[in-house]
């Protein structure tokens, strides 16, 4: 069924869990009851039935809340909020979108599978990229808050493991403008949503938010532009094409900053924490000389920002053995260390 939704084929898809509903009705039981509930709600929603959808969403949060099925329950919070957005009823979906927010924040001790975090990564982009959606448009800076454990939290998963990521301290913007950017800084935080992406661009004096197409109409032209990168035609009789892959970037810059490229200006440096296939590739604003660093989130920036500043306290040795212990050489281990000295013969 999942696959013929993909395929643009919701109707036929759901006619299928229909009849599987109707042939299995009183077989099905917990998480295979909910996981098939959720995915007709789903159809259902795709086929402009909107309250039936809803109906069903609410039905799951009760019964996945009943069984502890804390990632079924973010699902059919976010499905309700996706109903209700489509219903026109902004202000409920937001309050069902933050209990689903809660709801993710809040599930520990789960597993370490990769496939499992893969799959909990997927349904927070669901959830924040459409509270953003919402929040942004009564204040960015909110939004900008509500969004920052879904990042931050996912990292030190990776990083930690699951039972300590919960206990790390999330960023604000009220930390992030008044300890940790200068004067002359802008950070950039993107959130790739399934439906619709968020960047946030925030400076010491103000925070404003932009959308963007959803995850997958990005994805495509940023993989695109990163080929046409990773190939770059050569050679005089290839000026023709390098001057189009260079237009090429520059509509790409314009149609993702163009709505803040004026604030951008005004900064030395940017900072820029991507998300997905923004990875892939370089920004920049046409016109504009900057310094571009990245970071993986506002919270990482945050914690290298606040460790003592070590510059010029010290020098780092570095040393390789020109044999083993039974007098073998070792002349790749000393090449190494050459080479390492004179690559940063000049680096404080």
């Amino acid at each position: 069924a999942a696959t013929l939704a993909e395929m643009d084929s919701s109707a036929v898809a759901l006619d299928a869990l229909l009849a599987e509903e109707e042939l299995r009705e009183g077989m099905l039981r917990g998480t295979t009851r909910v996981v098939f509930e959720l995915s007709i709600a789903d159809r259902v929603r795709e086929t402009n039935t909107l309250e039936d959808s809803l109906d069903r969403n609410r039905s799951m949060i009760d019964e996945a809340a009943g069984a502890v099925l804390p990632q079924h329950l973010e699902l059919a919070w976010e499905g309700a909020a996706r109903c209700q957005r489509e219903l026109g009823n902004p202000d409920e979906a937001l309050g069902l979108l933050r209990e689903a927010a809660t709801v993710w924040e809040d599930t520990r001790n789960a597993p370490r599978d990769p496939e499992w975090r893969e799959q909990r990564g997927s349904t927070g982009r669901l959830i924040y990229s459409q509270l953003a959606a919402l929040m942004m448009v009564d204040s960015a800076g909110d939004a900008f808050d509500a969004v920052q454990p879904f990042k931050a939290r996912t990292l030190a998963e990776r990083i930690d493991g699951h039972e300590t990521a919960a206990d790390h301290s999330v960023m604000t913007l009220e930390s992030l403008q008044n300890e940790i950017l200068t004067e002359d800084e802008v950070f950039l935080d993107a959130y790739l949503g399934p439906g619709e992406s968020i960047l946030f661009v925030v400076a010491r004096d103000q925070c404003l938010a932009t959308a963007w197409p959803g995850e997958r109409a990005l994805a495509k032209r940023l993989r695109l532009y990163h080929e046409m990168l990773a190939t770059p035609p050569r050679g005089p009789r290839h000026e023709g094409s390098r001057k189009a892959v260079e237009a090429a970037g520059v509509r790409l810059s314009e149609d993702l900053l163009g709505d803040v490229a004026e604030m951008l200006r005004t900064k030395g440096r940017v900072i820029l924490a991507p998300d997905g296939e923004l990875n892939l590739i370089p920004l920049a604003v046409p016109d504009h000389e900057a310094i571009w660093t990245r970071v993986p989130s506002a919270t990482i920036l945050g914690v290298l920002r606040s460790r003592p500043d070590r510059s010029g306290s010290g020098r780092i040795l570095a040393a390789a053995a020109a044999t083993t212990p039974d007098g073998r050489p070792l002349p790749g281990a000393v090449r190494e260390v050459e080479y390492i000295a004179r690559r940063f013969r000049q680096v404080d």
